[in-house]
């Protein structure tokens, strides 16, 4: 057998090896590009993740804002500088982990870290955003504060935590606000109540519609002032206003009403729905012990309901105090709904 190649088959082998050759280098470049975009994705990811970081440590650093954030064990994870600035701080290091009362111990009063603290978690295990305004003491400098709080969730729709704002609003909470706040609880006072809620009935008549007043009071409460003293007893009236409006719905109109009496316009409601309401509201108040620093104090509302009519808003508040009155006659901590002895 001849196995020498003829002249065609050198040719061929040629050909098919340029070929092979082309293929080859091509798949190269096409492997090559392929790990640099590769690379260049990796290292444009840990560029946005220094980048977002670098955004949250400005945020934190200058924020005019007490910022922070606890874990589900109300464990501390972030804050403000200025946080830190209030806490006598100088590394927010040294806070991580550390306890939420442990945190504030020392710098804000035990009965506001417990009452804070309460807040806190009622906005975890509620999964609900909370606002109020409270005055607050730093040093001996008072702060009118707004405070919002809202849960963390995770990816999964779990839990990971609250995080917190606390402005001073001190500067922006001028005169008219200030008319027509109850600066104790943070909710709205009697004057503006009135004004509100006698906006809603002339709409209710008008248009029609159905709505309710209704006044609590809380049970026993001069006892709480003689015993305990009065800063527990304004602790008791913020903490009431706390929990009512955890349980409230947006629309519901909520106000101090003067000294322990409270006031709602409850609109959108059926009779049959008013009374679960107004207990839902009841329990909100009394299903907790109320804990403070040098007390711990069982707590309790009578309440009255009066369904909005023709009436005017003073006689229809004349009968839902009737109301309470029956409420607290027949043994208290319960709701009564006007009747026709009320009327």
């Amino acid at each position: 057998m001849d196995d020498t190649l003829s002249r065609d088959d050198i040719d061929k082998i040629l050909r098919e090896n340029k070929m092979l050759r082309r293929r080859l280098e091509r798949t190269m470049r096409e492997w090559h590009n392929y790990a640099a975009i590769q690379e260049r994705a990796i290292k444009l990811k840990e560029y946005n993740e220094r980048e977002k970081n670098e955004y949250i440590n400005l945020l934190l650093e200058n924020s005019p804002d007490i910022l922070f954030m606890f874990d589900e064990q109300m464990n501390f994870r972030l804050g403000t500088s200025e946080l830190l600035r209030v806490l006598g701080h100088e590394d927010k290091r040294t806070l991580v982990d550390v306890h939420f009362d442990d945190v504030f111990s020392g710098t804000m009063p035990n009965d506001w870290i417990l009452s804070t603290r309460s807040s806190l978690e009622s906005v975890m295990l509620e999964q609900k955003r909370i606002q109020y305004i409270e005055e607050i003491y730093f040093g001996e400098e008072k702060k009118v504060i707004t405070v919002s709080a809202a849960p963390v969730m995770g990816s999964a729709g779990k839990i990971m935590g609250v995080i917190c704002v606390m402005r001073d609003s001190t500067d922006l909470y001028d005169m008219e606000q200030i008319a027509y706040t109850d600066m104790l609880t943070g909710i709205i006072n009697r004057r503006q109540f009135m004004n509100l809620a006698s906006a809603q009935i002339d709409k209710i008549k008008r248009h029609g519609g159905e709505a309710y007043i209704v006044i609590f009071d809380l049970d026993h409460f001069k006892r709480v002032n003689d015993t305990y003293g009065h800063l527990i007893g304004d602790n008791v009236l913020k903490l009431t206003a706390q929990r009512v409006n955890n349980v409230l719905r947006s629309y519901d109109l909520f106000g101090r009403y003067g000294g322990e009496e409270f006031i709602l316009f409850v609109s959108v409601i059926s009779s049959e729905e008013i009374k679960t309401h107004a207990e839902r509201i009841r329990l909100a108040i009394c299903s907790e012990p109320m804990v403070f620093e040098s007390a711990t104090l069982s707590v309790s509302a009578s309440f009255g309901v009066a369904p909005v009519s023709g009436d005017d808003i003073e006689n229809i508040i004349n009968t839902a105090d009737k109301a309470l009155y029956r409420a607290k006659s027949e043994g208290r901590n319960r709701v009564v709904i006007a009747c026709g002895a009320d009327l």
